[in-house]
């Protein structure tokens, strides 16, 4: 055996914290009322941009499905994919650019769901996105693949 110890990543719970939803923000994001939200911010990189992609084809296939959805994602780096997704993914998708981290609680509290796109793999099994940690603080369903902290959350609530 080789000692291990686990480290958990902290987070400002006075900056991330639950807060009531900005409906004047949905509808300057072009959400309407009857349109469920999903809010992912972070970066775009080659180990990630599958993963952010599907996530992107998933809120295509949900408003296929009949439920209004919309994503709104933020962080650097443009979804540079969009003409090669399908036109219901592509207009459910709002790529903000980069947002300056004074406003991200005020954009994750518009979210009905916070999604941490992933696969189940060793880029993700090894990593812990510092996002998840911001999105529990935030009181809000949190979807994340079925890797690394995801393990602790089966064990937790089994």
């Amino acid at each position: 055996w080789v000692y291990c110890e686990t480290v958990m990543i902290g987070i400002d719970t006075d900056f991330f914290s639950t807060q009531p939803r900005n409906e004047q923000l949905r509808k300057k994001y072009g959400v309407t009322a009857d349109e469920k939200l999903l809010v992912y911010h972070g970066g775009i990189n080659k180990f990630n941009k599958p993963a952010i992609r599907s996530l992107c084809e998933a809120v295509g296939l949900i408003n296929e499905k009949g439920v209004p959805c919309k994503l709104l994602r933020c962080g650097p780096n443009p979804l540079d994919f969009l003409d090669q997704i399908s036109s219901q993914a592509a207009y459910a998708t709002i790529d903000l650019g980069l947002l300056p981290k004074t406003e991200l609680p005020e954009l994750l509290a518009l979210a009905d769901v916070l999604v941490q796109p992933g696969q189940i793999n060793d880029f993700e099994e090894f990593r812990l996105p510092g996002k998840v940690p911001e999105f529990l603080a935030m009181g809000l369903p949190v979807l994340l693949p079925n890797v690394n902290i995801s393990n602790l959350f089966n064990f937790l609530f089994s």
